[in-house]
């Protein structure tokens, strides 16, 4: 064969094999891509900030913005993307029931990390609408306890739960990951590093007792706990929720008295209700999203928590 035959023969051979070993290459990229599924975005918000410095990570959230997690159904596509997930993060079966049989079908309930079961975690008990037994709950606020089924759900809004919560999927994810050990590391610590920043400086902030608000929807306990403040009512459990006539005018009525300086709603809140119990704009409306659709991170989302409720007093 001469040496220009041969190396023809030569190149087109390597031409022949050059789609195979970038498709293995492809197939590599694919296996080691963090793929983190989160059933609601407070908990996606606590993911993506630990793995901010992970440039193969993605972080998505089941139940999306236009959607209820207080009534929920899963799609196909919603159990697809758990099957592939490298690291499911959910609230558990109490809070999240739709979720708990899905998990088990599919084999992952062992390996998902049910944040309401992190050793450590703080859990609050509901609490009751009503004035006075909410005032008797408030006393014991302070206890871990058994979970009983009647634990107040938005346990996000606890920064010391969160950080347990990243701390729990950062070790999940450096077992998996150890190539990505040192970013992922990192990222835990600058998390508990603003939030620990943060709260030094909300402990020099005089005054902040004196914070004075309503709630409509009671979702924010963990925050006022953490922060030793007590919202003056609470007008429903759930968001969709509707207020009595009863409870429309104790409110009205706290508000024309001057019992309370703000009004803690949420982004879908309706006006119809703010201006019945407001008419005269006496108390300032102040909006939270217990979920935090438009925060940065979690630890953005936690300071813009904490600042709302303090510019209450």
């Amino acid at each position: 064969m001469s040496a220009l035959r041969w190396l023809m023969v030569s190149v087109v051979c390597t031409l022949i094999t050059l789609p195979a070993k970038a498709e293995i290459n492809k197939s590599e990229i694919e296996i080691s891509k963090i793929e983190i599924v989160a059933s609601i975005k407070p908990l996606a918000l606590i993911a993506a900030e630990v793995l901010e410095l992970v440039p193969n990570a993605n972080v998505s959230v089941i139940v999306d913005r236009n959607a209820s997690p207080h009534q929920f159904s899963l799609r196909p596509s919603h159990v697809q993307s758990l099957i592939n997930a490298s690291a499911i993060l959910w609230l558990g079966a109490d809070f999240e029931p739709y979720l708990e049989k899905t998990l088990s079908k599919i084999g992952r309930s062992e390996s998902a990390i049910t944040v309401n079961a992190v050793s450590g975690i703080l859990l609050l008990e509901a609490r009751s609408v009503d004035q006075k037994q909410a005032a008797e709950a408030h006393e014991h606020h302070g206890h871990h306890h058994d979970h009983s089924g009647t634990d107040d759900p938005h346990l996000w809004w606890s920064s010391s739960n969160a950080l347990l919560i990243a701390q729990a999927l950062a070790e999940h994810l450096k077992k998996q990951f150890p190539d990505n050990w040192e970013q992922i590391d990192k990222g835990l610590h600058n998390l508990e590093r603003r939030l620990v920043s943060f709260k030094s400086k909300v402990k020099e902030i005089p005054g902040k007792s004196k914070a004075s608000f309503v709630i409509y929807h009671d979702s924010l306990s963990y925050l006022e706990h953490e922060l030793g403040l007590a919202s003056q009512r609470r007008v429903a459990v759930s968001p969709e929720a509707k207020p009595s006539v009863r409870d429309l005018l104790s409110l009205k009525m706290m508000i024309v008295r001057g019992k309370v300086n703000c009004i803690v709603v949420e982004p879908n809140a309706s006006q119809k209700f703010i201006q019945k119990v407001n008419p005269d704009n006496q108390a300032r409306v102040v909006m939270i999203d217990p979920l935090g659709w438009d925060a940065k991170g979690y630890s953005d989302f936690w300071q813009r928590g904490v600042n709302a409720l303090l510019d209450c007093k």
